[in-house]
């Protein structure tokens, strides 16, 4: 699964500002330890109120739902399923 660090807190009135930062930044990632990095994209939905989608652009186009912690630092993927149709 895409790997993401949480390497430190940060104070409540920077949370917005730091998931700005990881809404906007070039994201790079893999599924597996073989697999090549392949660019990430975070895309938010407000249906329900704010969710977030992780997207890994390779062959198998898993997609996962994405939590973000109080300091506004990517914390938990949760429901990954690929989007391409089994052969």
């Amino acid at each position: 699964m895409l790997l993401i660090s949480i390497l430190a807190l940060v104070p409540a009135h920077a949370s917005e500002d730091e998931k700005s930062k990881w809404l906007s930044a070039k994201l790079y990632g893999n599924d597996n330890a073989y697999a090549a990095l392949r660019r990430v994209s975070i895309v938010e939905y407000t249906d329900d109120g704010p969710s977030y989608v992780v997207t890994i652009d390779n062959p198998l186009g898993f997609k996962c739902k994405l939590s973000f912690d109080a300091a506004g630092k990517p914390s938990q993927l949760a429901e990954c399923a690929s989007t391409t149709d089994p052969e």
